[in-house]
């Protein structure tokens, strides 16, 4: 065999060395070819049926400061509720008990027995939350770390079926996760991580739509709304048929993204639109 035949065969397993491992100096050239088309040709916003509630300084300037009670939560999500949103995602992880309780200020403060009567016929705070989460569809979003002691996985509501190999060893994984409580998450039609993993130099151009938190597939915040708007019960995850290249399709429902080897899709984002934001 001539070498001149194994040149078209070199230079396909380079290429294909290349796209599975991305060098650093690749990586580098392929992000500033993607940000500069960023920069030439953002998305066409498009008038989507998605809002962004903002916790802003209005917001603060009106409510006080950050954390709010959970009362003042449920309040907000009783309003949102109104409007019969498709689904409802919360980025906020509620992962202690809410300070303001009747219960918590009896704990914290020596009162008399008649004022501990009465704070103690009052409703908790994370249970009214609770209660208010269940008359509609609302996401909660939870954290991702790498712990060194005990790991903690979040009960994931959302359930995968697989065609092709196992995708676990091609996605972002984590050790263990920092969940909302136990009783906001049972209220939670959903459960989603929320996740940003920038690039080397900071910038984040990718969004995974799962990951991994050691052996348990795990929706984003975003993948899981989308799942639970649509009312529907599994996602699929579809791999590359040739063995050791990674994944190639997430259908959340019956919307089929295609995404990068690690379950993430490029980010294409448009000029600021102000009207995607309502104060809170």
């Amino acid at each position: 065999m001539r070498l001149g035949s194994l040149a078209p065969v070199a230079l396909l397993m380079a290429s294909a060395f290349a796209y599975l491992w991305e060098p650093l100096p690749l990586q580098i050239l392929r992000n500033a070819m993607f940000d500069q088309y960023q920069r030439w040709r953002p998305r066409v916003y498009q008038p989507a049926p998605v809002r962004i509630i903002d916790i802003d300084d209005e917001s603060l300037r009106r409510l006080g400061q950050w954390p709010w009670p959970r009362t003042q939560v449920a309040e907000l999500i009783s309003r949102l509720q109104n409007a019969q949103p498709a689904v409802i995602a919360l980025d906020v992880v509620f992962a202690e008990l809410d300070r303001t309780s009747p219960k918590a200020i009896l704990d914290l403060w020596q009162v008399p027995p008649s004022l501990r009567q009465q704070l103690e016929a009052l409703p908790d705070h994370d249970a009214v939350l609770a209660q208010t989460m269940r008359q509609g569809r609302v996401v909660l979003g939870f954290a991702v770390e790498q712990a060194r002691h005990q790991a903690n996985k979040p009960d994931i509501k959302a359930r995968y079926v697989t065609v092709g190999e196992a995708p676990h060893a091609y996605l972002h994984a984590f050790s263990s996760a920092v969940n909302p409580l136990p009783i906001l998450a049972d209220a939670a039609a959903g459960l989603g991580a929320i996740t940003f993993i920038p690039d080397a130099d900071g910038v984040v151009r990718r969004a995974p739509l799962l990951i991994r938190i050691g052996d348990t597939l795990a929706p984003a915040l975003a993948a899981e709304a989308l799942r639970v708007a649509q009312g529907a019960r599994n996602n699929l995850v579809r791999t590359v048929p040739e063995q050791g290249v990674g994944l190639a399709e997430v259908r959340i429902g019956d919307l089929p993204v295609p995404t990068t080897p690690k379950g993430e899709v490029w980010i294409h984002y448009t000029k600021p639109v102000a009207n995607r934001y309502i104060p809170a």
